[in-house]
């Protein structure tokens, strides 16, 4: 996914089935990044699927976070109240201003991933999956900040979400849409381009089989070899 690495960018990706969107974001951020940040929500109770990429220890414990309380991901509303002034010099510009309150609006559990710059030229890659489990926490008009915020911290953020997307989701530079609805039927399934580049695998509108996505495909055989 050479065009996918060559500058942060966002992408979401969307279906009827958690355990179809866990492991088409897998794939995606897999192929953007070898070594990709895996954020994994699960709610409480809940144990992940036997096809679950962590289930399948196909994620390092130092690539991954768990989350399974929601209030270590709700907006820092206290960054609204910050007085910039006493940590940006005056020659600091307009713009290192509206990063930093973008940063520390973010989620502290966010920020402590996004805190170390990226290793090499390429962008960093963040991969969150479950984000369903966040409806009510945010609003569509926080989607866009906390976008940039990754963006500016040179990360990329992939987000998966087992559910019709809302009017957050105009926000992203993609959004994909992996249509099966059970992981056994992986191979009936496509990818659909919903929003993306003007011409390519990712233009919008393509629509892609799975079986003819190598790297999608090689995810799935393997989460369902042993399942």
């Amino acid at each position: 996914m050479a065009g996918l690495a060559s500058r942060p960018t966002t992408l979401l990706l969307h279906g009827p089935s958690r355990r179809v969107v866990s492991l088409g974001l897998f794939a995606l951020a897999q192929a953007t990044h070898p070594h990709f940040l895996w954020v994994d929500i699960r709610l409480a109770g809940e144990p992940p699927a036997a096809t679950d990429p962590t289930e399948r220890g196909w994620v390092s414990s130092d690539r991954l976070v768990t989350i399974d309380e929601l209030d270590r991901l709700r907006p820092n509303s206290g960054a609204k109240d910050l007085d910039v002034s006493k940590v940006l010099s005056r020659e600091e510009s307009t713009d290192s201003v509206g990063r930093l309150v973008s940063f520390l609006s973010l989620p502290e559990a966010t920020q402590q991933l996004l805190t170390p710059a990226p290793a090499g030229p390429r962008p960093g890659l963040v991969a969150v999956t479950n984000t369903e489990s966040l409806l009510g926490v945010y609003s569509p008009h926080q989607v866009g900040p906390i976008l940039e915020a990754h963006r500016r911290a040179g990360y990329s953020l992939f987000i998966g979400y087992a559910d019709t997307p809302g009017p957050g989701s105009r926000t992203f530079d993609y959004v994909l849409r992996i249509d099966p609805e059970s992981p056994r039927r992986w191979a009936e399934g496509s990818l659909h381009c919903e929003k993306g580049l003007g011409t390519g695998p990712l233009r919008a509108g393509a629509i892609q089989p799975l079986p003819e996505i190598p790297f999608i495909a090689d995810v799935f055989r393997r989460a369902l070899h042993t399942e």
